[in-house]
């Protein structure tokens, strides 16, 4: 037990960056999936890869790391609308432009639908549990 209190802040932060590590590859890899941190699909959009046709929201997922927390997330504009879903309509135009297969559509506002990506999933806690075993065990020898 003593050794555990003692463990100082470089050998947290090595974990906390474990951590974020398995937490980023775990939301990319539902990106690639189409599944939100409980499993569920996401609703299919026009194009065939949903969220990924360009890959730069997958892309941009990073963690930041310190020895007490660990913070998972993404500085894309537009990720807060895919994550949470809602309406967007035109600031300046009279309507949304959009090109779909090729021919050019308007619409006075588009509903997107939440599709989650950013968070906990149970894959996510059995690989986070064991990057904190495996941590407790080589600080305890």
């Amino acid at each position: 037990m003593r050794r555990l209190l003692e463990i100082g802040q470089g050998s947290r932060m090595g974990l906390a960056k474990d951590i974020g590590s398995a937490l980023v590859t775990g939301t990319v890899l539902r990106f690639d999936e189409g599944v939100a941190p409980d499993g569920k699909p996401w609703k299919p959009s026009q194009s065939e890869k949903t969220l990924i046709d360009r890959a730069r929201l997958r892309n941009s997922i990073r963690y930041k790391a310190s020895p007490d927390y660990v913070v998972v997330g993404t500085n894309v504009k537009y990720a807060a609308i895919h994550q949470f879903g809602g309406v967007i309509t035109p600031k300046k135009a009279k309507v949304l432009l959009f090109s779909i297969g090729g021919q050019k559509v308007g619409a006075k506002k588009v509903t997107i639908p939440a599709r989650p990506f950013i968070g906990i999933s149970e894959a996510d806690i059995k690989e986070v549990e064991g990057i904190i075993l495996d941590y407790l065990k080589g600080t305890l020898k």
